[in-house]
């Protein structure tokens, strides 16, 4: 589950609920600098909240990086699909062009 702009992936915990009813597995994870990644700004965290440099590399690649640690906890077989709302759904497309 990919989030919309300065939202968080908690927004879509009926998503996954539903998903997760019907024999999907749900994962999501917030973007740097939103939603829960904010929490750890007062940790060190190099995230500034909402700010990203380039959506291609500080983004999509963490999309990747994340799809990929998913897909290995599964047979090869598996299929993943990506449910994305808003700037989610073009980091979605982005990240199949890289």
């Amino acid at each position: 589950l990919l989030a919309g702009l300065g939202d968080s992936v908690l927004r879509s915990e009926r998503i996954a609920d539903t998903l997760a009813c019907r024999g999907f597995a749900a994962h999501g994870f917030d973007y740097p600098g939103w939603g829960m990644s904010q929490r750890d700004a007062g940790l060190g965290s190099t995230c500034l909240p909402g700010y990203v440099h380039h959506w291609g590399k500080d983004i999509c690649e963490e999309v990747l990086h994340f799809t990929k640690r998913v897909k290995q906890a599964y047979p090869p077989e598996t299929k993943v699909f990506i449910f994305a709302a808003s700037i989610g759904g073009a980091t979605a497309l982005r990240s199949c062009i890289l």
